[in-house]
């Protein structure tokens, strides 16, 4: 529980725990009978056993913790000291490099003073670095844009004591080297002024759905004054889902910034009118009115304009996405939502030098405050009942209920369906992320509209394709059929 209240690394406490436990069976006594003396003969027997300085520091820095925190005896930490680790100099040059430059250099004189300079040394203890080497040559070679603040969590969590700096040059060293990039004017903006949003295309295989790559995009919206990060990933990059991301956002913000910066989506800016004025989307304009900010498109082909949101998206991609798995969207989400408000929204940023969080919690009264009443702009289709009672919307399939006609006018709202028939409201479902989802409510056929579902039976039913679920049974069922069909019967 100590070790949980600090916030130390699941890996952390297991290896506290390991080293405590050895510590006991060493000496076969309860470790809260031990002292520091026995901690300095354990300490000694490490030594004679050649263990590494680092090992045994790891291990005095578990006994450390036990005897400060969980006994409560500061006093005894003051008489178990780490053990200094003795230096040696790094290695310049390999044997055979020695040798040719040994015998390149004229005279005798020379060649004895550099043979001196070169020859055998005593071997000291290796950086603290070095038992994680093959491990980051490893991830960098897997995934070359993993970044290096995330790569000295990994190893910290595998034991590593050493600094972050350490970590930074070794990639630095061994990161493929990308061209020169120009220099770039910085923009700064005020608090509560300026938002920029964007998608970003990722390729994910899901645990669920093994050998299936798919692609996911990632919505971003970042406030430009504090750098907060909203972001969420999704299926599709359509106007329902944009909608829906700006409200989800404006939600998790508690606030609307004054003006929101776009790239050229086509969801968002839809051309140029004939004297070269940015149209955009009837339904963007819509949402904009109704939580009173202004859309601004970026110039064409300028990115770097919005580099707040691209430069997020190469940090998500690097510190967050390479090197994890996903059981599914929900999963990714999941663990999106917890990196962002454990790593991402409580960094100290790298330009701004704060902290996220706390210029957010600044910058979040000067945001312009919620709508009272919900965004009820549609888009209003018309579709036609499919032989089974579906209306196919956004490449998905919801129920509607027995009798009604055939044409039915479906209005899309940024989370709902709302299907009509003749003017009167004969369905309502949430939107169905993907493709190919079914979604049935169970009272659409019970021979009525107004009907309710049987007891115990949930009244929306969320499903896949036909053949996505297989039901459960004992192959002794299987048996008996398979053995009536050998006789000619029928199951």
């Amino acid at each position: 529980e100590d070790m949980t209240v600090r916030n130390l690394s699941p890996a952390t406490q297991q290896s506290y725990i390991y080293a405590v436990a050895k510590f006991s069976r060493h000496f076969a006594r309860s470790p809260d009978r031990l002292g520091p003396e026995d901690v300095r003969t354990y300490q000694l027997h490490l030594i004679a056993q050649q263990r590494s300085w680092s090992h045994i520091n790891q291990i005095v820095s578990a006994l450390r913790f036990f005897y400060g925190v969980t006994l409560g005896r500061p006093d005894a930490n003051q008489l178990i000291v780490a053990a200094r680790e003795p230096q040696r100099l790094p290695v310049v040059l390999s044997g055979d490099e020695v040798v040719r430059f040994l015998e390149a250099v004229p005279g005798l004189r020379n060649r004895v003073a550099l043979t001196t300079a070169y020859g055998p040394r005593s071997v000291g203890r290796p950086s603290k670095l070095a038992a994680y080497l093959d491990f980051l040559r490893e991830r960098m070679t897997a995934f070359p844009d993993l970044s290096a603040t995330r790569l000295t969590r990994e190893i910290r969590e595998l034991g590593y004591a050493g600094a972050y700096t350490a970590v930074k040059r070794y990639l630095a060293a061994i990161r493929p080297q990308k061209g020169p990039k120009p220099y770039e004017v910085r923009f700064e903006t005020p608090p509560g002024v300026q938002a920029r949003v964007d998608f970003a295309r990722f390729v994910v295989d899901f645990a669920d759905d093994p050998g299936t790559s798919r692609i996911v995009w990632l919505f971003s919206l970042v406030l430009g004054h504090s750098r907060f990060i909203f972001a969420r990933f999704v299926l599709h990059q359509d106007l329902q889902t944009l909608l829906r991301c700006h409200i989800q956002a404006f939600a998790a913000l508690g606030g609307v910034p004054i003006e929101i910066l776009y790239d050229r989506m086509k969801t968002a800016v839809t051309g140029e009118d004939d004297a070269g004025h940015i149209v955009y989307n009837p339904s963007l304009l819509a949402l904009a009115r109704h939580y009173r900010f202004q859309p601004r498109a970026c110039r064409p082909y300028r990115a770097k304009t919005k580099g707040k949101v691209e430069r997020p998206f190469s940090y998500i991609r690097q510190d967050f996405f390479l090197g994890r798995s996903f059981r599914n969207l929900d999963d990714l989400n999941s663990q999106l939502t917890n990196w962002l408000d454990t790593v991402a929204n409580v960094r100290t940023h790298g330009t701004t030098q704060r902290v996220v969080a706390e210029a957010f919690a600044a910058e979040q009264p000067e945001l312009q405050t919620l709508p009272q009443h919900c965004f009820g702009a549609v888009l209003k289709l018309e579709r036609r009942v499919s032989h089974d009672g579906f209306v196919a919307v956004g490449g998905n399939y919801y129920s509607v209920p027995d009798r009604t006609r055939r044409v039915v006018e479906v209005q899309q709202l940024p989370d709902l369906i709302r299907i009509l028939d003749l003017g009167n409201v004969v369905a309502e479902h949430p939107v169905l992320e993907g493709r190919k989802q079914y979604r049935s409510d169970r009272s659409h056929r019970t021979g009525g509209s107004g009907a309710r579902p049987r007891t115990g039976i949930a009244a929306g039913v969320t499903i896949g394709r036909i053949g996505d679920h297989v039901p459960l049974r004992s192959l002794a069922v299987y048996d008996a059929i398979g053995g009536q069909l050998a006789t000619g019967g029928r199951p």
